[in-house]
């Protein structure tokens, strides 16, 4: 069995791909938003697939995630994010972009289960 863990608050925002951007570039709301799941797998399941606990920190924000198995067979995933509000050269975009499709992609990572 395979799925996200984050399966209810993922960022899906995506940032266009611009070669040659001229101008600045704004954020004009930044954002924290924290997230903890707590699921119980069946008995019969084990864990064959964990992603690792992951942390990126930028000028525009700090995005973190962290999986903790416990004895009793449960997981908790704890996550935040936190967006910089702000006004950014052209020259940040493309490093703006690769934030935003890290979060994005570690968002999605998935957990496998087989049936013990």
């Amino acid at each position: 069995m395979m799925f996200a863990l984050n399966a209810y608050n993922q960022y899906t925002g995506s940032v266009k791909r611009i070669r040659n951007r001229k101008n600045p570039f704004e954020i004009q709301r930044g954002f924290s938003d924290s997230d903890e799941i707590a699921i119980v797998l069946p008995h019969e399941f084990a864990v064959e697939f964990l992603p690792n606990n992951y942390e990126l920190k930028s000028k525009f924000g700090e995005y973190k995630t962290k999986y903790i198995k416990k004895e009793d067979g449960s997981l908790i995933y704890e996550r935040s994010l936190f967006i910089t509000k702000g006004m950014y050269s052209n020259t940040d975009y493309d490093e703006y972009r690769l934030f935003i499709e890290q979060v994005s992609r570690n968002d999605n990572a998935k957990i496998i289960l087989t049936k013990i």
